[in-house]
């Protein structure tokens, strides 16, 4: 009985071992859609925060529509309309290209969140810096070029960072949609062996490594950027 267990538990951490050989590249591409998800929802949640900061007429309007569609549906609703939904509508198909529908659900998401963030950044300047500046002569454009961003772009690392996991965990939605991330091909290997607890297991694991690798490393950052006596209250 003992040498049966034994022999059960090694053939046991052979398949985990095996498994996280198998999803290793897997997880390398959920990283990969995960970040380039934060660097789009970076670009749009700048300047959805910077015109909403400066009300720019209509064009504020807009932007304040769009962050509140996004916010307020699900993601996994979201990737849906852009793979499947978006096509009936436009004829265009995006069926053909899972990373252009991946690319595109997951940067228009953060890109709102991101941009409450940043535009929680920009507020948590002193009122005293503007009138400072503009007192010297600066423009609204040069205040927010050279004195607001620099500042609000630095007291926002902690969140964006939370924002950077909740993307990594979240791009396991890409699955309905057969984007080859993590959590789709994990789900494709128990499929073929009918070991869903082992392959959960791994799954978990990776995401786990991921997380916490990234909170670690982004703590240290934030440590590093940190202004003295200027911040923001968590979201």
């Amino acid at each position: 009985m003992g040498v049966y267990r034994m022999a059960a538990m090694n053939e046991r951490i052979e398949f985990l071992i095996s498994v996280f050989v198998q999803l290793s590249e897997f997880a390398q591409l959920t990283l990969l859609i995960s970040l380039i998800g934060l660097v789009i929802g970076f670009i749009i949640g700048t300047i959805v925060a910077v015109s909403r900061s400066v009300h720019i007429p209509i064009l504020s309007q807009i932007f304040t529509i769009y962050v509140e569609i996004m916010r307020e549906t699900p993601l996994f609703v979201q990737i849906l309309f852009w793979h499947f939904g978006l096509p009936y509508l436009t004829g265009y198909q995006l069926q053909t290209d899972v990373w252009r529908s991946a690319i595109l659900a997951l940067g228009l998401n953060s890109g709102a969140y991101q941009s409450e963030i940043i535009r929680a950044g920009i507020e948590a300047i002193p009122h005293g810096q503007w009138e400072a500046s503009f007192a010297l002569g600066f423009t609204r454009f040069q205040i927010f070029r050279y004195i607001v961003l620099p500042q609000a772009l630095r007291i926002v690392v902690p969140p964006l960072a939370n924002e950077f996991i909740n993307l990594i965990l979240n791009s396991s939605l890409l699955s309905a949609i057969a984007f080859p991330e993590l959590t789709y091909q994990g789900r494709q290997i128990w499929a073929r062996t009918y070991r869903t607890a082992d392959v959960l297991f791994v799954m978990m694991t990776y995401y786990f490594i991921m997380a916490f690798t990234l909170s670690r490393v982004m703590k240290r950052i934030e440590n590093t950027l940190q202004i003295p006596g200027l911040g923001m209250q968590k979201l």
